[in-house]
């Protein structure tokens, strides 16, 4: 599918010799958000990690993702990526603790301080929909981290 020449290019962009559990690290050009993209001339822009696995394996099926089994976001040793939905990525990062929650996402308005606050404002006999006011969210988001629904990290 690809050229000598382009294969040789990518390559050229994998340490081999990383002592991080066999994988082999994109040392290439990264992205805004540090994720490994590679350009095929003018023709399009790949992640590293799906190149590798369509080099190996040939064309993604439509709607699969391709994810790490070494949770390396640079790693792209074949041996190291599987194929799986959306919602299997989802699952392996969320099983493997590696899910955002609360401060990490970037939408949050609240602050881990923020909701040990309501926690204990709540605890006191403040209303939830004056605590809502207070924080700038809803009530039921309110409802949700007294009854320890969102947040539940926060103790």
């Amino acid at each position: 599918m690809w050229s000598k020449e382009i294969v040789d290019r990518f390559m050229s962009y994998v340490n081999k010799d990383s002592e991080y559990f066999e994988c082999w690290d994109w040392i290439g050009y990264k992205d805004e958000l540090g994720r490994g993209q590679f350009h095929v001339w003018k023709e399009k822009t790949y992640r590293v990690h799906r190149f590798m696995w369509e080099l190996v394996n040939g064309k993604i099926p439509e709607g699969m993702c391709v994810c790490h089994e070494c949770d390396n976001p640079m790693c792209v040793n074949p041996d190291h990526l599987f194929l799986g939905t959306q919602q299997d990525n989802m699952n392996d990062k969320k099983l493997k603790g590696r899910e955002a929650r609360g401060e990490q996402i970037k939408q949050s308005k609240l602050t881990e301080d923020d909701v040990r606050e309501i926690r204990e404002l709540y605890a006191i006999g403040y209303y939830q929909g004056y605590l809502a006011g207070k924080f700038g969210i809803s009530q039921g988001h309110v409802s949700e981290i007294v009854n320890y629904i969102n947040w539940r990290h926060v103790k």
